[in-house]
Parts: C-alpha cells; structure tokens; sequence
C-alpha cells in the first residue's frame, strides 16, 4: 500500500499543471519612419521584479506577434531588430494595456534623441574555455542552497552524496570568488550558502597553479565551479544553527557562521553525524562512509581568507579537523570465468574502524613591487588510522557446492600518516602588457607513515570434498615508509609580436624513498621471529631532467599551441637487505598541441592533443613477497618500462542568447603503448597470483553531446537537457597464460527536466532519467553477460505555500537488469519526505520532521562486471529512520534568506 502511495504520489506530481487563467498579448513591429514590417524581430517579456525571462517569440511576415499563453502581471517587454535600438516599456497583462501594441524602432543611424540602449543579457554565455550561468535566470525555491541550484543547470547534475557532475566528469573543486571556502571539500560551499548570494556560476577546467604561474602546460586539469558573490553577499555575517534526533540512535547538529567584507572572508564550521554524511578531507582524500556500515562524524573547520596592502597581496588559510567511527558488515560474491573452467568465490566481513585527521592548507600572493610576486603555498597533514576486519569465506568449483578452500582472517591494523607539501614561484613581468615574464619556482614534498598489522590467517584446502591441508598464519607487520621530493623549474615566456610567444622551460626533480616491511612470526606468544621470507627494505632514487618549449598564437578568434618536452629519468633501486644495485634510464617525449577557433560570437570549437608518460608505482616494481591475503598474492616487476598515452580531444560549445539554448559536444580518443596490465594466474586450489606487465594496443574513445534549453508546457516553463553519453574500451590482459582481449562499450543516455518554481504557483519539480547499457566481448569467456543494463528514474517536488510550510518529496527508483532468472531483484525505490514549518519568521526559525527511505529500500548493492569475473558486493548502509529538527537561520546587513 505504501508503494502504491508513492507511485500515486509521482504520478500526480508529474501530471499536475497550472490551470490559471492565461490572457493573450500581441502586437506589431515596425520601422518608425518608414513604417514597413519588420519580420523576425525578437520580442522579450521579462519579470518586472527580478527581470527574469518569461516568454519570447518572433514576428511573422507582416510584423505581427502574439503570446498566447500568458498570466496576468506586470511585465517588462522588450523588441530587438538589428540595426535598430531596442524597445523597452512595461505592459501590464489583464490590466489597461492589454491588447494590441504597435511598436516602432527607431534606426541607430538615425538616433539624435536621448534613447536608453540596454543590452539583452543572455543566461547562459560561453567566454573562452568558461561556461558562466547568472544565478538570478534560473529558479528554485525560495531559500535554496547553491547545491539546489546546481541541479537545475543545464550539464550538472548533483547526487544524494553531494558529489557534482558536469557533463559527466566529476567536479573536483568549487571556489568562491576565485578562492577555496574551507578548503577542497565541494559540499562545504555548495551546502552552507544560499543560491540568493550568487551573481554568476563558472564552469571550467582548472589548470594546476604551476601551469598558471609559469605558463608550462603540464596537462594537468580539474573540473571546477566558481561560485562569484553579488556585492551585498560580501557585507555583514550570516550562519546557521542546526539540532535534530531520531530519540533512539540517529542525529545530527551543525554550527556555522561566516564573516564576509569586500577584503575579509573568514568563518567556522562544526559539525557531528549519525545520518550517512559524508567526510571529507580536502586534498587527501574522502572518507566514503556510505558503503562501510554505520559512521559516526565530528568535523571542524576554520577558514580566514584576506586581502591586504595596497598592491593586492591575498592569503587564504584553512584548518579542518575529521573524527569518524564506522561498524559494519558486507558479503562479497564472485564468478570467475576462465578459459577452461569456472569458479566461485564468497567472502563475508564484519569491519569496525577509526580515524581521525587534521588538514593546514594555506595560499599566500605577495607582490613585491609593480612587476614582481611570490607566491607561497602550503599543506601539512597527519592523521591515524585503526581498524579491525574479521573475515570468512570458500572458494567454490564450477558446480557452486564443491568446496575448493575455506579461510577465515582477523585483522587488525594501525596506521599514522605525515604529509607536507609547499610550493614556491617567484615571477618578474618585463612589460606592462604582463605578456614577457620569467619564472622560478620550488617545490617540497614529504609524506611518512608507519603502521602495525597483526594479522591470523587460517586457510584449510579440500580435495574430493574433505580437508587436505591446511595453512595457518600468525603474523605482525612493521611498516615504515618515508618519501622527500624536491622540484625546481624555470620558465622564460618571450612574446614575438601581439599574438605570438615563446615559452622555454626546464625542471629538475629528485624523489627518495624508503619502504621497510618487517614480518614477524608468534612463537611462544611473542612477536620476536623475523621472517625474511616476507620482510624487506627498498631505497628508490629517481632524478628527472625535463627540457621543454611551446609556441602559443592568440587573436580574436583563433588561438593555438604546439609544443615539446624532452624529458631524461635515472632510476635507482637499491635492495638494503641484498646490498644490490639496479639501475634504468628512459627518454620521454611530451608533445601538446591545441586549436582553439571562436567561429562565432557564441560559439566555440576546441581541438587538443597529449602526449603523457605514466611511471610504474613502487608496489607494481618491487620484486617482494607479500601474504597479507594467502589467496590473492601480488608479485612486484622490475622490468617495467613507462606507459605512454596519446590523447585527442574534440570540444563544441554554441549558445543561442535569445532562448538561451546551449549545446556543447566532446569526442575524445585515447591510445596507449605500454600500458600497464596484469596477468593472474589461479591455480586447482583457489590460490590468485597476479602481477602487472607492459601491453600494447589498448585504447578508450568517449563522445557526449548536451543539449538545453527552455520549452512551453502547458504555460509553465520546463528547463529541459538531454544528454547521451558513449565510452567504448579496448584492454589487454592474460588469465591463466591466455592472451584476453575485451571489448566494453557503454551507452548513457540522460534526461533531466524541471519546472521552475513561481511565487504565485510555489512549487518545484525535477524530473531525471538515466539509462546505462554495458556490452562485453571477452576473447577466452564466452559464458559471461554480454549485455547488462541499469535505469535511474529520479522526481523531486518542492511545494512552498505561503503559510510557513514547506514539503520536499525524493524519490529515486533504480532498476538493475537480472543476468539469470535465479538472481535476486536488486531494484529499490528510494523515498524520502521532509515537512518543514516556519515557527519565527523574525528570527528564521524552522521546525524540520524527515523520514529517510520510507519504504526500507536502500539496498547496500554493487555490481562489476569484467572481461573474466561477475563481483556482487552488499554492504550495511543507515536504514529508515525519522529525524526531528530545528533549524535557524541568521544574517546580518544581507537580505534574509527564507
């Protein structure tokens, strides 16, 4: 009955509309002096309020035109025609101007009266390589976080994690004002400020700050958001206190308040969870909290960012705090199908786990004097670790009952980290243009961790069905690591004319490090019997020696590129146990090229091509023995030469400005030589040996194409894009000493759609479909799926009446494809409802009541499928639960945001 409910809930909300009385409005257009027709001429009707779009159309043959569907208000009309200066008045539908209204433009030529021009501003502009949305055109409820925000912009899309997609690449960072906000975490910007303080959302591909600095481009890029703040945002404070309870064992509380003046932002965060919210800790990862069980999290933050002196010098400065506790359990299912047979593998775990991290990141500029700035930054990091992981599981013959091993594992480990980055960049400009200037730059960075492992492993091996042996293991594991690297560039930019340069450059970079791996067998209750079988002690040196230069040509519309590095490697391997030496030396070749062609005023083209090597990691290297898994056992290569790759880039933006229709295309090919794969051998008894080898003739080809644009239903605005995505994948590997060559392919089509909230009709709705069709071909399995699918069906209401109240209705239905009658039905429908009352409207209070997955359908499901293995993972996630909360909002010297 309640999923009947649900449904019925969705269906009503899709089909609902407005049925207010909608009045005509029409007109003609005309040359003033000569009187003629002007045909095409675009006709506006904006919000008078906030000036927002409303509606448009063209004139017909006789400059006739006619808005057939209209509510009456107070409108803003606006007719353009080239060559002639705009037409602005405001109308009132329903009132005396309703009608008919001649319209008579006024040549330029012709202009000798004072006439107000006012440009039509698209919302919706492309600048180079920026794709830039004004905040104010696209509408949500009122109140919304930027995150709300985000989900209806055309490419961008917002999942239940918080983590951003934009055209199907992951959003790495979002800025504010140019600048970090809390540091590197997304969600502390896009969830803590209100979408009513953004003038404008920048979306581009942010290039590393040595490739700002010096002009080297390293190839280095990020997908990012720039948040940039109206003028009134940047005055007075603002923050929120948050407090809600499920009575039993679910909470959550949250204190913020932020500072911001034109020179000045500076705020504090703290937070602690027992809802599913996720961790995370800036540039050293995230701490995924979803798929482990239970968590429990404490984070705390600082932020103070500033602009001093009077030549410009910023500092921007951050501290976070992370404490988080997870207790869970999972089961893990696997088919392998080999050449010749196939096996099953089932695992079961129960973890339980704590760590805790404190992040320092800080970013200073200094401009020394008019020609001259330093830059300093720096990141400090240290953090611990502890868990403990039971285990058991079988390896199964092909008949799925036959038992082949059995194990059972108690892990329990600690681990401490040490991490220090900085970076120094001193720059000299030599013209006032800023287009001649010489870098130096300096780079450290260390990281050192030390763990213990105390691992008891029992695995007992069966023939014919009964045990025949048996392997027990009762091991402690020291580990110490350490790793220092120093890099030093310089960069020399020299401009031939207006639109050509020159950059010349050369970076000298040492890296050491020191891995010590000591095990130790349990004899008579002690830990005190080294075992050099799996101890050892590695020293590795590499030096780089990178010469490179690049040509650059810019003008009004086209802009290219094409460079060369050279790049020379020394490695050093030293095994301090052995006293042995080996040494490599390669030769690598960088190549850049790019093509960038404005073929119209909103319109771009973008061709790009890198050429990267990828060096071997010190695990794929070193020839060392490790057991911490008996059944799954990672042999090192030393005789591993660098990867290339080859990658070609295809970028197509347009935007219509009348309707603010955008389209952007990609096509990108990636081919590789010497690419890094393994070859896995699993013998008779279960036992997987594995080790990473050289290929060739891999490659991947990805093409996306995103069309948007707002469209007339039933006199409501619908904000609507499409979006198909295709990847198609070539891999190499070797199982069981065949040669498998596996063809993956996956089609991705989107579609989100949304209605845009109105104050007269307060209601939101977001429609989102995404459908994943993944196709395999594997040279030696011919039994494994071929074809499996996934439907994502996604429709959020918001419903704000104007007594106080708010709704909020999630559903999410996903639908996953069965790859035999037997399986289980994995599809969940996810429903969550919040109801919100306004108990102060002075002072923005909010009582909060949500029940998260009403109908206890959250699965805790994964499903992998490769070239010789089907992994079904299921994992403890939070279960239904009701939460009440209080919620207060407050500001100062800003609008107030209810």
């Amino acid at each position: 009955m309640i999923k009947l409910l649900a449904i019925l809930s969705i269906v009503v909300c899709v089909c609902s509309k407005n049925y207010a009385q909608k009045i005509p409005l029409s007109g003609s257009v005309k040359d003033s002096s000569e009187k003629i027709s002007l045909k095409n001429a675009v006709i506006y009707l904006k919000n008078q309020d906030n000036s927002r779009l409303v509606a448009f159309t063209r004139a017909g043959e006789n400059g006739n035109f006619e808005f057939k569907h209209t509510l009456p208000g107070n409108y803003l009309m606006v007719v353009t025609y080239p060559g002639y200066v705009d037409w602005i008045d405001s109308v009132q539908i329903g009132g005396k101007t309703t009608g008919n209204i001649p319209v008579f433009l006024i040549t330029k030529v012709h202009l000798l009266e004072e006439v107000i021009v006012k440009n039509i501003v698209s919302p919706i502009r492309i600048k180079g390589d920026t794709t830039e949305f004004l905040a104010d055109s696209f509408h949500v409820r009122p109140g919304a976080t930027v995150e709300e925000l985000l989900k209806v912009l055309p490419g961008l899309s917002v999942n239940a994690k918080g983590e951003i997609k934009a055209y199907g690449q992951s959003v790495q960072n979002v800025l504010v004002d140019g600048e970090e906000f809390f540091g590197n975490d997304p969600t502390m910007a896009t969830q803590n400020l209100n979408k009513s303080d953004i003038a404008k959302v920048q979306l581009y591909d942010k290039k590393s700050d040595k490739s700002v600095i010096t002009g080297i481009d390293d190839g280095v890029k990020q997908k990012t958001i720039n948040l940039i703040l109206k003028d009134d945002a940047k005055k007075g404070y603002f923050g929120e206190l948050l407090g809600g309870t499920d009575f039993n064992n679910f909470y959550q509380a949250k204190a913020t308040i932020s500072r911001f003046t034109s020179t000045v932002k500076m705020g504090a965060l703290f937070v602690v969870d027992r809802t599913g919210r996720d961790v995370d800790v800036g540039d050293f990862g995230t701490f995924d909290v979803r798929r482990d069980g239970i968590p429990e999290s404490i984070q705390a933050s600082g932020m103070y960012n500033k602009k001093f002196g009077s030549a410009g010098n910023t500092t921007a400065n951050n501290i976070t705090y992370n404490h988080l506790d997870i207790i869970g359990s999972s089961s893990t299912e696997i088919k392998y199908i080999l050449p010749d047979t196939v096996y099953y593998s089932n695992q079961y775990r129960n973890n339980k786990s704590s760590s805790w991290q404190e992040v320092l990141n800080s970013k200073n500029l200094f401009k020394l004097d008019s020609a001259t700035t330093l830059t300093v930054n720096a990141k400090a990091l240290r953090g611990q670790t502890t868990s403990n992981i039971t285990s058991n599981g079988n390896f199964l013959a092909g008949d799925n009952t036959t038992v082949i091993n059995a194990s059972k594992q108690n892990n329990n480990s600690t681990s401490n980290n040490n991490t220090e980055n900085a970076d120094l960049f001193l720059k000299r400009v030599f013209n006032k243009a800023g287009t001649k200037f010489f870098t130096l730059g300096a780079s450290f960075a260390s990281n050192h961790t030390n763990g213990e492992n105390i691992l008891s492993n029992t695995t007992t091996y069966y023939a014919a069905g009964t045990p025949s042996s048996q392997q027990v293991l009762d091991q402690k594991k020291m580990t110490i690591s350490s790793m220092h690297k120093e890099e030093f560039v310089a960069s020399y930019v020299n401009p031939f004319s207006k639109n050509l340069s020159l950059n010349l450059n050369y970076t000298f970079t040492t890296t050491n490090t020191d891995q010590d791996i000591r095990t130790y067998e349990n004899r008579n209750g002690k830990y005190d019997s080294l075992n050099m079988l799996y101890s050892n002690h590695y020293k590795f040196n590499n030096i780089y020696h990178q010469v490179g230069s690049s040509l650059n040509f810019a003008s009004k519309k086209l802009s290219g590129r094409a460079g060369l590095s050279v790049q020379s490697i020394r490695l050093k391997q030293i095994d301090v146990y052995t006293d042995s030496l080996r040494t490599r030396t390669f030769i690598n070749f960088f190549p850049t090229a790019g093509l960038s062609w404005k073929y119209s005023k909103t319109g771009t083209m973008n061709f790009n091509y890198y050429g990267r090597t990828q060096q071997p990691t010190l695990t794929q290297l070193q020839p060392i023995r490790n057991n911490d898994d008996p059944l799954n056992i990672q042999i090192g290569n030393p005789d591993l030469k660098p990867s290339f790759s080859h990658t070609l880039a295809f970028d197509l933006s347009n935007i219509k400005e009348v309707t603010g229709r955008l389209i952007r295309f990609n096509a990108s090919v990636t081919v590789l030589q010497n690419n890094f794969s393994s070859i896995s051998n699993i013998d008779n008894q279960g036992r997987r040996v594995f080790q990473t080898v050289n290929v060739d003739g891999d490659y991947s080809f990805n093409t996306w194409v995103s069309f948007y644009r707002t469209v007339k239903f039933f006199g409501d605005n619908l904000d609507v894009t499409i979006q198909p995505d295709f990847t198609q994948r070539h891999y190499t590997n070797f199982i069981n000493a065949a040669r498998n060559s596996t063809d993956v392919s996956s089609f991705s089509p989107m579609l989100y759609i949304t209605r845009r909230f109105s104050p007269k009709f307060p209601f939101n709705l977001q429609f989102t479909y995404s459908y994943q069709l993944n196709h395999s071909v594997s040279s030696v399995s011919t039994g494994l799926p071929t074809n499996y699918s996934i439907h994502d069906i996604g429709l959020y209401l918001t419903y704000i009446p104007k007594n106080g109240w708010r709704f909020y209705s999630n559903n999410f239905y996903s639908i996953r494809q069965k790859l035999s009658p037997a399986d289980i039905n994995t599809n969940s429908l996810i429903w969550t409802v919040s109801i919100e009352k306004l108990l102060s409207k002075k002072a923005n209070l909010y009582g909060i009541f949500k029940v998260n997955d009403i109908l206890k359908q959250n699965l805790g499901f994964t499903r992998t499928i490769s070239s010789t293995s089907i992994t079904e993972n299921r994992y403890a996630t939070v279960p239904r639960f009701a939460l009440f909360s209080l919620q207060w909002r407050f500001n100062k010297n800003r609008n107030p945001a209810n």
